[in-house]
């Protein structure tokens, strides 16, 4: 079983349903900010940055917070920021990352 939910693979793993010594973390994330090739725009991924600002009246396309890991990972990112408040009005969520 593979899995990029690590809240789920911890729970599988509480309910002894996986055997621990299988257990291995194969890969890991980075959180990226994407914008259009075109764009002028240049920013600094800091605490407190202004990802409101920089998205104006646009969205910001990230991943189901509530059920895809890039998108909880997203959010935590942002959390961690300081930022997800001033943005979280202007998330265009998808079922999954290609979408």
């Amino acid at each position: 079983f593979v899995s990029a939910d690590l809240d789920w693979m911890k729970y599988l793993s509480d309910k002894k349903l996986t055997k621990p010594d299988t257990e291995v973390k194969l890969l890991g994330n980075q959180i990226v900010l994407v914008a259009p090739k075109d764009s002028k725009v240049e920013t600094k991924v800091e605490k407190g940055f202004d990802l409101a600002r920089l998205i104006g009246d646009g969205r910001l396309a990230m991943g189901d917070f509530k059920a895809v890991p890039a998108g909880k990972y997203g959010k935590a990112a942002l959390e961690s920021l300081g930022v997800w408040s001033s943005v979280e009005s202007k998330v265009a969520q998808a079922e999954n990352v290609r979408a």
